[in-house]
């Protein structure tokens, strides 16, 4: 890693004081975290802007197509997922599930004081189930990251169709990641006054093939480039801008992704997105439920730290008996409609 010397340099700005941020190891993913993405798969009119410090990006307004609203994603043990046995997840102590189902996309990562790696991937469904190896790495963070800074990686990935008992893709490449701006930024969902932006350049051959036994076809080499906004202390990019090389009426169209919401023990309290309170909390026998006059709880879904459901119920009164539950951390979810939000709730 190429370490730059970091000085805190206070700048004074249209927006306010702000001083240039750093990511330290606690965007380390915890069992318990989690968030949705929201965003369009195609773009139009979007412009990341170049390098440089004390920047201002406003994305609060995006013109696309595609648009989707994301499965909310909880962190749990890899243990307690469906492809625990794998050799990617048997190195992992963090795996991300969808919240409300065990079908979906599944992430395994291994954390440490120095760096975040993803080390495999995988997609959990009837008759359409695969899994991803990192044969290298791939190197999601390192730590400390600050602006300046820069590093980069071989990967090589093995993508194996449960299903059909083959692999079905490789890639190689180089990735190259570059802390090239940083200032406030503005999303689809709220503003985020101190953000680091990452420059992710990942040059990557590809091979393909559609029986067992047959050689490797060889797709060609892709250069993809994408910029994620880090704010201290959120695990994830703020808004995220890819910009793939496919055909859609002759030209590049890049995705855009961003953060709707989020459960992470930042220290920030947002009181604009608490859609709805608990007491007590920490409990120990009745729990009391209360959301807001715009959005009304239908279901009350509590998990365990490992994700598993351990109580559901109609939401009539507001109140939950948590009299048979252990002693420790759990999260729960009200729903309404196809929207869960989310909090932590301590038994005692």
């Amino acid at each position: 890693m190429n370490k730059t010397i970091l000085i805190f340099v206070w700048v004074v700005c249209t927006h306010g004081l702000f001083a240039q941020p750093v990511l330290h190891n606690n965007l380390n993913f915890a069992i318990g975290d989690s968030y949705r993405i929201d965003g369009y798969n195609v773009v139009t009119n979007i412009d990341p802007g170049g390098p440089g410090g004390n920047q201002v990006w406003d994305f609060e307004v995006i013109e696309g197509e595609d648009f989707f609203v994301g499965e909310t994603a909880l962190c749990v043990n890899p243990s307690t997922t469906p492809f625990a046995d794998s050799i990617g997840a048997a190195g992992a102590d963090i795996a991300i599930k969808p919240l409300d189902s065990e079908f979906g996309a599944y992430q395994y990562y291994k954390t440490s004081a120095s760096s975040r790696e993803l080390l495999a991937l995988g997609w959990y469904q009837t008759g359409n189930t695969s899994f991803t190896n990192y044969l290298n790495s791939n190197i999601d963070l390192q730590f400390p990251l600050a602006y300046g800074d820069e590093f980069d990686f071989n990967t090589e990935l093995l993508m194996y169709s449960i299903d059909m008992g083959y692999c079905v893709m490789r890639d190689s490449g180089h990735v190259a990641i570059e802390a090239d701006a940083w200032g406030s930024i503005t999303t689809p969902a709220e503003t985020y006054p101190n953000v680091l932006r990452l420059k992710t350049t990942s040059v990557m051959h590809s091979w393909y093939r559609f029986e067992s036994g047959e050689p490797w076809m060889y797709l060609g080499e892709f250069t993809d480039i994408s910029y994620d906004w880090y704010a201290p202390g959120i695990k994830v990019p703020v808004l995220s801008i890819m910009e793939f090389l496919f055909a859609k009426g002759g030209g590049e169209m890049p995705a855009l992704h961003f953060l709707a919401e989020y459960q992470f023990p930042t220290g920030i309290e947002n009181v604009e997105k608490a859609d709805f309170s608990i007491y007590p909390n920490p409990a120990s026998d009745m729990v009391s439920i209360a959301s807001g006059d715009e959005w009304l709880a239908e279901e009350i879904i509590i998990y365990n730290q490992q994700g598993r459901e351990v109580l559901r119920q109609k939401s009539e009164n507001g109140m939950v008996d948590v009299s048979e539950l252990k002693t420790g951390c759990y999260i729960i979810g009200i729903k309404a409609g196809n929207i869960t939000r989310i909090r932590k709730l301590i038994i005692n």
